[in-house]
């Protein structure tokens, strides 16, 4: 089979590992023409899902750049890795703060909480993303731009993740070096990417790429300020209850 997009030459795989774009629908395609006896059997949906999100992984790891050919496909794949993305910061915050110096502290507060607040944090950065595009009539979906995004976060969350394994080895300050990139990289830095590829070319000039970025930056800010200071109220009664 031949990916649509790059003309390489793939095996039956969920994502071209040239381009990165996805294979699902031409693998649909191809099967649509076949016999039911020349139909390949089912496995169970369980492992075939593992293993599709694996192969996304590795491919958008190796060339995270080709995130940009991601459409309304890959869209669970890149809510599945934003909560991932979310779910190691907020292990991070955990096991950080489950320190002697601080006790044991509350699992909802200092985990449940920072998970939501991150993966909340990442859903409004690529809406914001989105209704910049969408205001400048870029052909692109909400969907589109929430797998793009997810697909861009591989590397950020790869980054984040030797930074919670730097904190094992004691290394603090390579760890918060490295946590910090995977983080503020992650919420202020993939809608660059994904801007300077959808934006058409034609609306650049009506309104400033600089402007639009602003704009997203503002949202995200008082998005985070907000979520911090509700944060903060829900904390001070769990530290003075330890």
């Amino acid at each position: 089979m031949k990916c649509p997009n790059c003309g390489q030459e793939v095996d039956e795989e969920l994502f071209c590992f040239n381009c990165g774009t996805s294979l699902k629908k031409a693998m649909d395609e191809t099967e649509e023409g076949l016999s039911p006896l020349d139909k390949p059997a089912d496995e169970s949906s369980k492992s075939t899902s593992l293993n599709g999100y694996a192969q996304y992984l590795l491919t958008y790891f190796k060339q995270p750049s080709n995130a940009k050919n991601l459409n309304e496909e890959g869209f669970i794949y890149g809510m599945i890795t934003m909560g991932l993305f979310g779910f190691m910061v907020s292990l991070f915050v955990f096991i950080s703060l489950n320190h002697p110096l601080f006790g044991n502290v509350p699992f909802f507060q200092f985990f449940v909480m920072p998970l939501l607040a991150i993966f909340a944090m990442q859903l409004v950065v690529a809406g914001a993303v989105y209704g910049a595009l969408y205001m400048m009539k870029a052909d692109v979906s909400l969907k589109a731009v929430f797998a793009q995004f997810g697909g861009y976060v591989i590397p950020f969350l790869i980054i984040y993740l030797a930074g919670f394994l730097l904190s094992m080895l004691d290394l603090n300050t390579l760890s918060v070096i490295f946590s910090l990139i995977g983080t503020l990289g992650a919420l202020f830095v993939i809608p660059v990417f994904i801007l300077k590829e959808k934006l058409p070319k034609e609306r650049v000039q009506s309104v400033d790429f600089v402007y639009l970025l602003f704009g997203i930056y503002a949202l995200s800010f008082i998005f985070l300020s907000f979520t911090m200071r509700v944060y903060m109220r829900l904390l001070i009664p769990a530290f003075m209850g330890l």
